[in-house]
């Protein structure tokens, strides 16, 4: 019998053969334990190339500054419920390396972003459709201003009534031949431009991050 293991290790071979970067069982950052089967993420090579150099950014907490102005410190301990001698020590590493600039000069220290950019063109997010179907759709729902896509697969053919369920949140529909290997597209999923970046950087920067080392057969 087909699994979702099965399943989800064709789809990471099918995407990582078209240059995604991939993690599987992903528990999203900056959510509450929200877990999808796969994440797709294409990067940008330039970028990661700079961040060889200069080091990876601290998207945890940088993600609660994008477009924010001005920030005190205290403020993203709040958003972040990270400890403030954590936040603090990892702004300032973020200010040496030049994420982020930091003001002392008013009553609290404040921070902006200096040079940080999101070092992903795109986020597709897959599912395995044989199990928990209802609960998975729903997640991908949540999650659609912070992905460009997202596919649903299934290892046999689907009656009206679930493809337009699927079909009508936006996500693409996939069939999985087992004997083969081979991941079919049946219907297109809609593409859409992201919305919420912060989330957007959350999601995609972790990916990135493991996907990047692996590939430099080095060990944190």
């Amino acid at each position: 019998m087909i699994n979702n293991r099965l399943i989800l290790a064709s789809a990471a071979a099918y995407f990582a053969g078209r240059g995604y970067f991939v993690n599987t069982n992903y528990n999203v950052p900056g959510t509450d334990n929200v877990v999808v089967d796969m994440a797709a993420v294409m990067p940008i090579l330039k970028e990661l190339k700079y961040r060889t150099q200069k080091g990876f950014a601290p998207s945890g907490i940088l993600a609660h500054m994008i477009d924010a102005g001005w920030v005190t410190v205290q403020e993203i301990v709040k958003k972040t419920g990270y400890k403030l001698s954590f936040v603090g020590e990892t702004l300032e590493d973020a200010a040496r390396e030049g994420w982020v600039e930091i003001d002392i000069s008013g009553d609290e220290a404040r921070c902006r972003i200096k040079d940080y950019r999101v070092p992903a063109k795109e986020c597709i997010l897959v599912f395995s459709g044989i199990e928990g179907l209802e609960s998975k759709l729903a997640i991908f729902q949540s999650l659609r201003g912070a992905c460009n896509a997202g596919y649903f697969i299934f290892p046999y053919k689907l009656d009206a009534g679930i493809t337009e369920k699927i079909v009508s949140t936006g996500a693409g529909i996939m069939h999985f031949y087992e004997q083969h290997g081979i991941l079919q597209e049946i219907i297109p999923a809609d593409f859409c431009e992201i919305q919420d970046l912060k989330l957007f950087a959350m999601l995609t920067e972790r990916v990135l991050y493991d996907n990047f080392w692996i590939q430099r057969e080095e060990i944190i």
